[in-house]
């Protein structure tokens, strides 16, 4: 047991360190410290102590970085950090509710962001979004137009962002399907990545529940979404399986008079 006390005192120690490195003023050293933080952000044990060593705060302000690695690296730290993490959201909203600007700031800058970190800043919205507090601050700070273009370009991150977006107000949900989210969504449905197809499952299950005019609208995808019950993610089933439901739903009901909705 005490092999392993060792190799926990020794992270807790490499993860301080690398928090304090996060405000050097070597762009080196900030990328090197930002990586390190990102590639031990997704264990669970020591995702925690990232946090109490205080790295959200130093993370948020870093999306800003002159450095483009930094700024990719900041907001995958982020998104692994929030990733299934419903504590660790509230406390990076609580601690830098600024961090949700910076975030949008970057998937709207195709010319001085890579895609990698357009998809993990992507990411950290949509866990952001799972949250009520976090949700309202993602849509007011203008994620909507930036998401629908990166689902243009088949970038799933931006499905499970509209998945978690569309769940909370029917407001949200009109706006995106008039700016074209649904056949944006179908198209990824129709895909070959796995990852795409669930997320977009997902993101046509919420857009299309309670509502029989997007279900309406979903109905091309009956066929892709059938075969999606046999995928090899349960996720994948129960929301391909969601959304079926909505639409066999909305073909099955008549449309009240004066077009329905």
């Amino acid at each position: 047991a005490s092999g392993a006390r060792q190799i926990e005192i020794y992270m807790a120690q490499v993860t301080r360190k690398s928090v304090a490195y996060l405000t050097d003023q070597d762009d080196e050293i900030r990328r090197s410290a930002a990586a390190l933080i990102m590639n031990l952000a997704p264990q669970a044990k020591i995702k925690e102590r990232i946090v109490e060593a205080g790295a959200l705060k130093p993370l948020a302000q870093l999306l800003q970085d002159r450095d483009a690695d930094v700024r990719e690296r900041a907001a995958g730290a982020l998104a692994n950090l929030f990733n299934d993490h419903t504590k660790n959201v509230h406390t990076g909203f609580a601690k830098a509710p600024e961090m949700v600007q910076s975030l949008v700031d970057i998937t709207k800058d195709k010319a001085n962001n890579c895609e990698d970190a357009i998809r993990q800043a992507t990411h950290a919205l949509a866990m952001l979004a799972a949250e009520d507090g976090p949700c309202d601050a993602v849509w007011k700070a203008g994620a909507g137009a930036p998401l629908l273009e990166l689902l243009k370009d088949g970038i799933g991150e931006a499905a499970l962002a509209i998945m978690n977006l569309s769940w909370r107000w029917p407001e949200v949900k009109q706006d995106l399907a008039k700016s074209g989210a649904i056949e944006h969504l179908m198209d990824m449905v129709r895909s070959d990545d796995a990852m795409c197809k669930e997320y977009a499952a997902g993101a046509v299950m919420n857009m299309t529940a309670g509502c029989g005019e997007l279900s309406e609208q979903a109905a091309g995808i009956v066929m892709p979404l059938a075969e999606m019950l046999q995928a090899q993610s349960i996720q994948s089933q129960e929301w391909a399986a969601g959304a079926l439901a909505n639409i066999i739903r909305a073909a099955g009901a008549p449309s009240p008079p004066g077009g329905g909705g």
